[in-house]
């Protein structure tokens, strides 16, 4: 009799254990969202996981786990972010039970960045014994260029920028309004949105479309040779590119883009009036490196398109193109050069076109 008992019990265990391994993960619900979509790189955002345990049964061991790519750093305190790894969470589960957990995260690379599976995991009843289920996510985190501090930039600059953007004046249509920015030294009081001020605390001004705006073209060159397509100089380039277009926009040229760069699909850089700063953030951060084309092809195009006024922004390796001798005799004096060099090799080659060194950081 005893013997028979033995048989049931270990039996009934056999088929609470093969029930359990088949239906563990049945209702668990789990979800990952971000405190944003959009961000610059180097700043930190939130994390939030989501489990939800839709039934009866409870999970003593549930493990969590989300591949993050490289760029996503935890942070700890108020400190800079460390590489996280796989984000590995371990929750012990009521029936019907709710769980959240939040991560302060810092975005340490630009790029577009994509989470596609979530993984779950439970232990066994009985043994430490694993199961697995992987589901898919949708989750995809846009990260913008590092913007370069305006004030440091122009010291290299000099005057040559303001020359260039102020040679032609803009003068504003008072009754084409376009929207307002946060004050800068150079503005007047008149300009001051006073309801704006009063509401957020910082100063406002308003901005009005300019009579006549001029177009002004920006290069954004990448190394294309591969022994400089580096993470330092490449992304040091985009971050020059985009504060400089940033500050024209603001100025009210029309902007006209040309680059070398290109997304990962391989599909250039290239937009023939840009009017948003959202548009031109999104396409920088979609720039892959390793999709560069050629800079000879680039300024081939540059010279015989006949551009009025240019801006270049380049890596240190560009002072060797052979182009810059032409494009100063194509646009004359209406150009500006600058490149990106580090602060270990400062030599500039004579050009007749103006270069500006810019020191990475």
């Amino acid at each position: 009799m005893l013997v028979i008992l033995i048989i049931i019990l270990f039996g009934a265990l056999l088929l609470i254990r093969s029930w359990w391994q088949h239906h563990w993960q049945n209702g668990l619900i789990t979800t990952v969202a971000f405190s944003s979509k959009r961000i610059f790189q180097g700043e930190k955002l939130t994390l939030t996981q989501h489990i939800y345990n839709n039934k009866r049964l409870p999970l003593n061991f549930v493990q969590v786990i989300l591949q993050v790519p490289r760029a996503f750093r935890l942070v700890v305190d108020q400190g800079d972010g460390v590489y996280m790894g796989n984000l590995n969470q371990i929750y012990s589960l009521k029936g019907y039970e709710n769980k959240q957990r939040t991560l302060k995260v810092q975005m340490a690379r630009r790029g577009v960045f994509r989470l596609t599976e979530i993984e779950l995991e439970g232990r066994d009843l009985f043994s430490a014994k694993r199961y697995a289920q992987k589901y898919p996510i949708e989750q995809e985190i846009i990260v913008y260029p590092r913007w370069l501090d305006l004030a440091k930039v122009e010291q290299h600059w000099q005057s040559s920028l303001g020359e260039t953007l102020t040679r032609f004046s803009l003068f504003e249509d008072p009754l084409l309004f376009r929207g307002v920015r946060e004050l800068q030294p150079q503005d007047s009081l008149k300009q001051v949105n006073w309801k704006k001020t009063a509401t957020t605390g910082t100063f406002y001004v308003n901005q009005y479309e300019p009579v006549a705006q001029r177009q002004l073209t920006i290069v954004l060159e990448l190394p294309d040779d591969p022994s400089w397509r580096t993470e330092k100089y490449g992304e040091a380039t985009i971050s020059l590119f985009a504060t400089i277009a940033h500050e024209c926009l603001a100025a009210g040229w029309q902007l006209k883009i040309l680059s070398n760069a290109c997304d990962e699909q391989g599909d250039p850089f290239a937009m023939a009036h840009l009017g948003s700063m959202d548009v031109l953030l999104d396409t920088c951060a979609a720039i892959e490196l390793e999709k560069t084309t050629s800079s000879a092809d680039l300024f081939a195009e540059i010279i015989n398109g006949h551009e009025e006024h240019i801006i270049v922004c380049s890596s240190a390796i560009a002072r060797h193109v052979p182009f810059q001798a032409q494009l100063g005799k194509a646009v004359a004096e209406n150009a500006l050069w600058i490149n990106m060099v580090d602060h270990l090799h400062q030599e500039v080659a004579p050009v007749d076109l103006e270069v500006k060194e810019v020191l990475l950081a």
